[in-house]
C-alpha cells in the first residue's frame, strides 16, 4: 500500500473478486474516531472503492457534513456516458444512512459492508451496512454495476478522516449475519491468516 492524496490507497486487482458477470463481496474495519469533534473537512470517507468516483461505479462509507454527522454506506452504479449521477440526497439514492452516529475517540467500533450481486444486469443486487455485528439497513432489488477496468480501479483509506482504523479486510462473498456477528465478537480472527 502508498499513500496517494493523503489516504491509504492499493489497486483493486487482485483483492477483490471483480468479475463481468456478477460478483460479491464485503469489507470489514475497526474504527476510532470522533466524526463530530476530529473531523474538519466538510466529507470524508473512511473506505472509497471506484475507478472514477464517489458516484460512479463506486461503494463507499463515509461521514458527511450534517450536524452531528451522519454515517453513511454508498453504492452507486456505474453511469453511462453523459448521464448525471442521482445525487445523495435524493430519496431513490442507493445508500444506508445512520443519522447522528455519536462515536467518541477511545471506541472501538466494527463496521461491514456486504454486497453481492453486482455486475449481474439483473435488478438482483443487494448490499448491506453492519456496526458492531448488527445490521444497520440494506439496498436491494437494484441494478448495481461498478463497470470498472479492473486495472485502474483502486481503494482508497481515510480520505479526510481523522482517527484510527484497523483490522481492514476485503472479502471475495457477501458475509452473512452469522458470520458479522461471530468476526464482531471475535476480533481476531484474522490474525492466524497474517502469519501465512
Amino acid at each position: 500500500m502508498v499513500p496517494k492524496n493523503g489516504c491509504v490507497y492499493f489497486p483493486v486487482k487482485g483483492d477483490l473478486a471483480n468479475k463481468t458477470n456478477g460478483w460479491s463481496g464485503s469489507v470489514s474495519l475497526w474504527c476510532n474516531t470522533d466524526p463530530d469533534r476530529l473531523i474538519k473537512s466538510n466529507f470524508c470517507d473512511r473506505v472509497q472503492i471506484t475507478q472514477k468516483g464517489c458516484d460512479n461505479g463506486a461503494l463507499w462509507f463515509d461521514f458527511n457534513d450534517a450536524k452531528p454527522r451522519d454515517l453513511g454506506f454508498g453504492v452507486f452504479t456505474a453511469l453511462p456516458a453523459g448521464q448525471k449521477a442521482v445525487t445523495e440526497a435524493d430519496p431513490k439514492a442507493p445508500l444506508v444512512r445512520l443519522p447522528g452516529v455519536g462515536w467518541k475517540a477511545g471506541e472501538w467500533r466494527h463496521v461491514v459492508l456486504t454486497f453481492k450481486n453486482f455486475d449481474t444486469g439483473k435488478p438482483d443486487a443487494v448490499t448491506a451496512l453492519c456496526i458492531d455485528g448488527k445490521r444497520i439497513g440494506e439496498v436491494k432489488d437494484q441494478v448495481i454495476a461498478m463497470g470498472w477496468d479492473v486495472e485502474k480501479a483502486g481503494v482508497c483509506l481515510s480520505l479526510g478522516c481523522v482517527g484510527l482504523l484497523d483490522e481492514f479486510a476485503l472479502f471475495d462473498r457477501a458475509l452473512t449475519a452469522e458470520d458479522v456477528e461471530l468476526w464482531h465478537k471475535k476480533p481476531d480472527l484474522p490474525a492466524p491468516l497474517k502469519q501465512k
